[in-house]
């Protein structure tokens, strides 16, 4: 039904568009090309875009902010860019996440003027003051922090704590922030412990710690307080070793190595959903008048074997 739709929407864009010349959009990841949310978010940008009749020449570039500082990586990526797009036409940014929203803000009069800028991935659009900018649009990234805290209370009547996990990157930030602004909507019945920005061996000590009906939440570990980088798998590995009940995520590329699941964003449809917004555009869409997306489409995803670790039945989901 998926697919149904999506090559319904494109047929109905090839009147116009199958007579357009030849696009390029320039693809701007945050983060590196190995990290997993970013391959899906990717596939998804080029499922939609290749089944265009003239599909766009796609540049496609990673800030790499993951492993490195932002604010060190912007200005060197900026000379970049210079020098390898100063003499080509691009029709449209696409970015993915917040920190290359960020960057194609900041640039883009320097770099691309008056190009179209569609986002996906995005945790914090408040922070990117978008009335600021014109030509802009795209989808949000709104993660289920509540939801995936109500179905671990569902699942684990008995818990008594909930301990939130964070570490210092962009992402670990802002979806900390929102965690704690919903405290007041947690209810009194459970304790709540925030383990932000710790090194790994105090991070192991503090879950170490927690008492055994706990739940753990993970907003984000790649990078402990030492700057010590964790891949997704060693993160996931690491926290369900360490924690005395089950890890609950916010991610689809999360669920696994022992954590059991949660209400996830999908970085695939997030990529699907913004290459449609962008080809609206290339085949003559004015991007002022597509607004940002209010929901992220987000679905409830659990790991088999972590499922039958905690003995839940799939009746129970």
């Amino acid at each position: 039904m998926k697919r149904l739709a999506l090559l319904l929407l494109l047929a109905l864009l090839l009147p116009v568009y199958g007579q357009a010349a030849d696009r390029s959009v320039l693809l701007l990841h945050s983060y590196h090309p190995d990290f997993p949310w970013t391959r899906a978010v990717d596939r998804g940008i080029r499922k939609v875009l290749d089944q265009l009749p003239a599909p766009p020449t796609i540049y496609t570039e990673y800030l790499d902010s993951k492993r490195f500082a932002p604010r060190q990586q912007f200005p060197r990526m900026a000379a970049l860019l210079q020098k390898k797009y100063h003499k080509r036409k691009l029709d449209l940014i696409l970015t993915s996440d917040d920190n290359a929203l960020a960057f194609a803000l900041e640039y883009r009069r320097e770099l691309f003027p008056g190009v179209p800028i569609v986002f996906c991935g995005v945790n914090n659009l408040e922070r990117h003051n978008l009335n600021r900018h014109d030509k802009v649009t795209g989808v949000p990234e709104r993660f289920d922090i509540l939801g995936t805290l109500r179905l671990g209370q569902r699942l684990f009547p008995h818990a008594t704590t909930v301990a939130f996990v964070s570490d210092s990157t962009t992402t670990g930030r802002v979806n900390l922030r929102e965690a704690m602004n919903l405290r007041q909507t947690f209810g009194p019945n459970l304790q709540y412990r925030f383990l932000v920005e710790l090194t790994r061996d105090e991070l192991a000590e503090a879950l170490q710690g927690l008492p055994k009906e706990s739940l753990v939440i993970n907003l984000g570990f790649w990078r402990d307080r030492h700057g010590e980088l964790l891949s997704n798998r060693e993160s996931m590995r690491f926290l369900a070793a360490n924690s005395p009940g089950p890890v609950l995520t916010l991610w689809d590329f999360m669920v696994g190595e022992g954590t059991l699941g949660g209400f996830v964003v999908n970085g695939e449809r997030q990529g699907e959903t913004a290459a449609l917004m962008a080809s609206e555009i290339l085949q003559g869409a004015d991007p002022d008048h597509l607004p940002v997306l209010s929901q992220s489409p987000n679905t409830p995803m659990f790991d088999w074997q972590a499922m039958q670790r905690f003995g839940i039945k799939t009746d129970q989901l």
